[in-house]
């Protein structure tokens, strides 16, 4: 190997070991955008491990502590790519590239209270709750919005929280594709007293069409009968369907 060439991969090195050890904290205070819409809270440790204390988004807080770990590897490629994993208020683990051409994550679990996790993507005020787990393989964003997902989504014990008392519809899948840059989420009921199944599209300007078609299975509660009953008229097979269309903020 050429001296230069010995020199380049000795600086490279140095620097990339520099760059891991910096201090997480200082370098966020110091780089960190005055009027950004994420904010980080009680950085600690450095850029190769390290940890926030809290996340909030445009003002509110959307999670409260997460760790990760950095190979310095990437920065070569002009990419932060990192693990990531939290606890707290759902768990959560993965692996992040943040890069100039966009953010996109991979390997992605998690499992939480449904309210929690819709909370964090600022729809907590949606009147349900359950208990979540998803394996996604990839989450494409462009400006802070899902471009791509690949990947399933299982609820279960879904409930309707707006009730006196919560009524229980069962348990969902939800398996998310993109073609053409569309994201569709196919749904379908595992189990309990309804039977549901179609899909969720969301196109690449945000619009989103909603096309379900829903059905309460003979036995069911009273009070699942007259929530589904209160979608509408059935069809000819007695299946409720839930059209919507609108564009994502």
């Amino acid at each position: 190997m050429k001296r230069k060439h010995l020199v380049a991969a000795g600086t490279i090195a140095f620097l990339l070991t520099f760059i891991a050890q910096a201090p997480a904290g200082a370098l966020y205070a110091w780089l960190a955008p005055k009027a950004a819409k994420v904010e980080l809270f009680g950085v600690d440790g450095t850029l190769l491990h390290g940890s926030v204390a809290g996340i909030g988004v445009q003002g509110r807080p959307a999670w409260q502590e997460l760790h990760w770990t950095l190979h310095p590897l990437g920065l070569l490629t002009a990419r932060v790519l990192a693990d990531f994993e939290t606890s707290t208020p759902a768990v959560v683990r993965g692996r992040v590239s943040l890069a100039p051409w966009g953010t996109s994550l991979g390997d992605v679990r998690a499992s939480g209270s449904a309210r929690t996790l819709f909370s964090a993507v600022g729809q907590g005020f949606l009147p349900i709750e359950g208990q979540v787990s998803a394996d996604l393989q990839s989450l494409r964003l462009k400006d802070g919005k899902a471009a791509s997902v690949e990947g399933v989504i299982n609820v279960e014990g879904l409930s309707w929280t707006l009730a006196k008392d919560p009524i229980v519809l069962g348990n969902f899948r939800g398996t998310a594709t993109t073609d053409a840059g569309k994201i569709t989420l196919k749904i379908e009921s595992i189990s309990g007293p309804i039977d549901a199944s179609g899909n969720v599209d969301v196109d690449a300007d945000q619009a989103y069409n909603v096309d379900l078609k829903i059905k309460v299975k003979p036995g069911s509660p009273p009070m699942v009968q007259n929530l589904v009953q209160s979608l509408g008229a059935p069809d000819a097979q007695g299946f409720y369907h839930v059209l919507r269309k609108g564009k994502l903020t």
